[in-house]
């Protein structure tokens, strides 16, 4: 994975389609939902060294956004709604099914 960062902004490049898949599930954690402020913050004291591994905690996170980190795709295309606020979208297959309010969006 290629990583620039430019001011206030991170940008990540995969490189891999298991890449794109954790970024996936890493942006979907990050989509404010319910009223959640979430955020990166680094777990280590120092930046690693050459082959060495960050790692960071995702703060804000629902009890269910944690325990659950899979990444699932829409087989087709379909129409998804939030369990909890009603909110609606319609996702092209292939796409990953996006969580609200702290819960995946399930097929209307």
């Amino acid at each position: 994975m290629k990583l620039t960062v430019h001011r206030d902004t991170i940008t990540l490049i995969p490189e891999t389609p298991e890449e794109r898949d954790g970024l996936t599930a890493i942006w979907l954690k990050l989509v404010p939902s319910g009223g959640r402020t979430k955020g990166i913050l680094p777990l280590d004291e120092a930046p690693p060294e050459v082959g060495g591994a960050a790692q960071f905690r995702l703060e804000g996170l629902s009890l269910a956004e944690k325990n659950d980190l899979s990444v699932q795709r829409a087989e087709v295309a379909m129409e998804v709604y939030c369990p909890i606020c009603g909110k609606t979208r319609r996702l092209k297959a292939g796409e990953v099914i996006p969580f609200c309010c702290g819960k995946q969006m399930v097929k209307k």
